[in-house]
Formats: C-alpha cells, sequence, structure tokens
C-alpha cells in the first residue's frame, strides 16, 4: 500500500506541477493571443483561393448537411470543397452527388475502402492537381474538415488573415452539447476547451509546433508541396492514424511557422470555431480514443522521434505522456480502493489502516490542493463558451475523462503490439452525427 501511495503520488505531483507550469505561461502569453485574436480579423485580400479536403467513408448520414451547411455559411467565393469517396460506399458518393453546387467536386478512390484517412485525403490531392491544370487554377492553401463539422461563416476570412504570416493555421474546436450524453459525449467538451483555450494558446506562443486536430486547419501551398515533394508525390501520412497530429509536427520540424487563432466575432463576441458532434456511448469514445493514443503517443513516438527544440520536446513529452499518466490513475484507484476496503472491514480483522507515513501523507495533501486547481482551471475554460451548468458538470466529469483514458490506453497498447506483429493499419472511424441535426452547440 505504501509503495502504490508513494509512486502515484509522485507521479500525480510532476504532472501536477507541469501543468501548473502551462498555467503560468497561459497567464503570461494571453496579452500575445489577444492580439492574435484582433490581427485575424484586420482587413485582408479575401480573393485568396482554398480549397477543402473531406475524406468520407461511410458518411451518407452527415455529409450531406455539412456540404449545404458550408455552402450557406462560406456562400459564392474563392473556395472549393473536394469530398474524398470510395468506390464502394455507394450511398455516400450518391449524398454527395446529391449537393449540387459548382464548390462541391468529388475525388474517387481506385481502392475499395476503408483504407486510412491519409489515403483518402492523396486521393483528393491527386485529383485537386488534375484539376488544377485542367482549369487552369492553383489553390494558395489547403484547409483539412471531416464530413460533420459545423463550419463557421467567418473561419476562411480568418485563415486567410493567418496564412499571410504562418504557414499553418488552426481554429479551435467546439464540441456540441449533447443533451442525451452529458457524461460521454460532455467530458469531450471539457477536454476541449481546456486544450484549445490553453494549451494550444500557450504552445502558439512559445513557438512549438503546432499538431493540427484535422479540421479548421489551413496550410500553406508552398508546406504542403514540400511534404508532397519529400513522400514521392503524396502529402499526407498513409501508414498512420492521426496523420494531421503527424503533419503538424512534421511541417514544425521542416522550419515552417503555424499559429493558432481564437477570435471572436466582433457584434456577439461567438468563438469563431469548428462546431463538431463527439461520440455520446462509452464503447464509441473508448475507441476513438484508442485511435488517438495508438497515433500520437505510440506510432507518433515510432515515427516522429523526439526534437532537439526544447519546446517541441517538452510538448511531445507532454503529448506521449498518456499511457504513462493512465498507469499513474490505476495506481492511485488501486489505493484507493484498497484503503476504502481495509477501512470497511476493519471490525472484522481487527486492524487499524497502516499509516503511510508523514511525507506521503504531505504528499498527497498537495496533491488533493493540485486537483482541486485543476478542476477550476477546467471549469473555467469550459464557462468561456459553454453555460456555467455546463461548467460545473465538468468537475465530476474528469472522472469520466480518467476512466476513458484508462480503458484507451490499455487497448492502445494491444493495439500497438498486433501492429507491431502484422504492420497494418485500417481506417477505425467513428459513427458521426452532424450537429444541428439532434443537439445544440
Amino acid at each position: 500500500m505504501t509503495e502504490l501511495g508513494f509512486f502515484s503520488g509522485v507521479g500525480i505531483f510532476l504532472v501536477g506541477l507541469e501543468e501548473l507550469l502551462v498555467d503560468a505561461l497561459w497567464a503570461l502569453t494571453s496579452w500575445r493571443a489577444s492580439r492574435n485574436k484582433m490581427d485575424a480579423l484586420k482587413p485582408l485580400n479575401l480573393q485568396k483561393r482554398l480549397v477543402v479536403f473531406v475524406a468520407a467513408w461511410q458518411e451518407e448520414a452527415v455529409i450531406g448537411s455539412m456540404l449545404r451547411h458550408a455552402v450557406a455559411q462560406w456562400g459564392e467565393g474563392p473556395w472549393c470543397l473536394y469530398v474524398g469517396c470510395y468506390p464502394n460506399d455507394r450511398e455516400t458518393i450518391n449524398t454527395v452527388a446529391a449537393v449540387s453546387h459548382p464548390s462541391i467536386r468529388m475525388a474517387l478512390n481506385v481502392r475499395p475502402g476503408p483504407t486510412t484517412k491519409g489515403d483518402c485525403l492523396n486521393t483528393i490531392w491527386a485529383q485537386m492537381l488534375v484539376d488544377e491544370a485542367r482549369d487552369g487554377l492553383h489553390y494558395e492553401a489547403i484547409i483539412l474538415h471531416d464530413a460533420e463539422d459545423m463550419v463557421h461563416p467567418l473561419a476562411l476570412d480568418v485563415m486567410r488573415r493567418g496564412l499571410d504570416n504562418f504557414a499553418v493555421v488552426q481554429l479551435p474546436v467546439l464540441p456540441a452539447v449533447d443533451h442525451a450524453s452529458r457524461w460521454v459525449s460532455g467530458h469531450y467538451i471539457d477536454e476541449f476547451s481546456e486544450a484549445h483555450s490553453r494549451d494550444m494558446v500557450v504552445r502558439s506562443a512559445i513557438g512549438a509546433s503546432l499538431p493540427m486536430a484535422g479540421v479548421g486547419c489551413a496550410i500553406r501551398r508552398d508546406a504542403i508541396d514540400k511534404m508532397a515533394a519529400l513522400r514521392d508525390g503524396l502529402p499526407f501520412a498513409e501508414d498512420s492514424l492521426t496523420e494531421d497530429y503527424e503533419l503538424g509536427l512534421t511541417l514544425g520540424d521542416l522550419g515552417f511557422s503555424s499559429t493558432f487563432i481564437a477570435a471572436r466575432e466582433p457584434e456577439t463576441n461567438r468563438l469563431i470555431a469548428v462546431r463538431a458532434h463527439f461520440p455520446a456511448l462509452m464503447e464509441a469514445a473508448i475507441r476513438q480514443k484508442t485511435r488517438w493514443t495508438v497515433g500520437i503517443a505510440l506510432l507518433g513516438w515510432r515515427k516522429l522521434g523526439w526534437s532537439p527544440k526544447p519546446v517541441d520536446l517538452w510538448m511531445r513529452v507532454r503529448d506521449r505522456r498518456t499511457v504513462f499518466s493512465s498507469l499513474i490513475m490505476v495506481t492511485a484507484y488501486a489505493g484507493l480502493l484498497i484503503g476504502l476496503g481495509w477501512q470497511f472491514t476493519a471490525p472484522l480483522h481487527g486492524h487499524d489502516f497502516p499509516p503511510l507515513g508523514p511525507a506521503i501523507t504531505q504528499l498527497w495533501a498537495i496533491n488533493f490542493v493540485l486537483l482541486i486547481w485543476r478542476a477550476a482551471v477546467r471549469a473555467f475554460c469550459v464557462s468561456r463558451n459553454y453555460a456555467l451548468t455546463e461548467a460545473m458538470r465538468a468537475i465530476p466529469r474528469m472522472l469520466v475523462s480518467s476512466f476513458i483514458a484508462i480503458a484507451s490506453s490499455r487497448r492502445a497498447l494491444l493495439a500497438y503490439i498486433a501492429f507491431l506483429r502484422h504492420k497494418t493499419l485500417t481506417w477505425d472511424k467513428t459513427d458521426h452525427v452532424f450537429p444541428a441535426a439532434s443537439v445544440n452547440s
């Protein structure tokens, strides 16, 4: 019991100290983030031609709504949206074809699906090059989105502004509120609120490479062309479960600059962000987090290695500590359950709980204070874009987050071992719901 308390206590303390450092940097760099918000809405050349890539496998339930919503929000202008489809997914093909608009195009993979998302994006890339040569066009940046995304009407303008000075621009992601899944789907609200209110702001401010979220991110053409040149003409990693994350860090390693812009509408103060629905069922959430853990913490470590740049090295440690953090949580919960079990059975065996010693007791007292602080910071981040009641739910939802993290880390280790044995990856996608259809954001 003493060993469990010491191991988990030290681990939680070290993680808590690092989070405090991020909090301090967040406070110190808020002024810079505010300046970026104001700059993002200054007048600019609105003629920068942009192209949006959407990879789609069995997305007939959402892709039509997504496309119609994008057309309604962005209107006419120098933008185009490509949907990557598969020949054995006739439902998605028919749904895309039914959205008749000159800005919507389809790229058909020669291979049956599912392959990987990177392969589907490369199919779109190849089709775009053909169309550019045929039509005499040149897209100045590529934007990545998912089939279930609700885009913001000002998103393209903010990206155009950011691309004047940076090679990669990432906008915030706001998970939609699912009233039927307050705890499972709701925990994404908490995690994305903290990551995109605090973590990404700090990474951008200290000059660290930004991991792209795969949605609401724009890549300048010279940067994506460089990636294509390094990968035999195909810019997206086909042997990855998190090709967006890898692309962001790789571009940073190549010297391309990136920024995170959390701008707000001048009149309403509404965040200019991507809104999306996240899994409502526990099994689906664990499966999605498993894919993220394998791609970022395990395959990312194997493929990207580390970085000689101190801030990037630090951020990669943060990204890859998921499995270790889950182990710490398991030992902490195990110690708690053993302690509670001992107390409840004390009348039977007649022994009081053995003392942990003053050092471990003080360590856990400090950890308790750090836990209260973390809960307060998370609730504050949620309150910036959601109702106060949602911010209050973020505190007990920390237990849901930790359970999903533990379960997904276990599955991720098993999946990674299977990959090492068979060297194969498939697109283990999540079933999607378009937010406007069933939830409020």
